[in-house]
């Protein structure tokens, strides 16, 4: 017999859009032309005080691509005043010294999704962001973003058929600290 708990689940993923600036093969989410802000900003943040009241202790703003919303900065602000660890999972192509200089003190955590870091790999996988596909070195910025401003990294990795063999060590630039 299953003894049961009166804890509940601590965290809340809470999906802010469908929308993406990406168009990665194997993503559940497989929506264009949705409106960015599927949220209105005062309804998220009532939708965020009774997820605290309900005794929820960590947020993760997901998509879709969160960074996409006009408000997340707000949401992820408020979200921390009240008290929530705070998180975001993102393709890391909005991360922004400006979007990290306002959030350092109440973001916990950010999750980079990378599944490659070869150029030519992401092209196939649909990780392209104003027509150029992403890659070690562009990853390399958005992490050391992250470092600057004392943000916990957490990096997020979906094994395809095109990225099965590679090997993340090997096509990392010589004397990088990725390496």
């Amino acid at each position: 017999m299953i003894k049961q708990s009166n804890k509940i689940i601590p965290a809340v993923n809470f999906h802010l859009s469908k929308a993406c600036n990406m168009a990665c093969k194997y993503c559940f989410a497989k929506f264009r032309n949705i409106k960015i802000n599927e949220h209105p900003l005062k309804k998220s943040l009532l939708l965020l005080k009774e997820l605290k009241d309900f005794g929820f202790e960590k947020i993760n703003f997901v998509g879709g691509e969160p960074l996409l919303i006009n408000d997340i900065e707000k949401l992820i602000i408020f979200a921390k005043e009240l008290g929530f660890y705070t998180s975001i999972v993102t393709n890391g192509s909005l991360i922004t010294y400006d979007l990290l200089e306002k959030v350092k003190e109440y973001l916990d955590l950010i999750g980079i999704s990378i599944d490659s870091l070869n150029p030519e790999t992401n092209k196939k996988i649909g990780r392209i962001f104003n027509g150029i596909p992403m890659s070690a070195k562009i990853y390399l910025n958005k992490i050391n973003l992250t470092k600057t401003f004392n943000i916990n990294l957490k990096i997020n990795t979906v094994v395809s058929k095109f990225n099965l063999i590679k090997n993340f060590k090997y096509i990392v630039p010589q004397g990088s600290p990725m390496a």
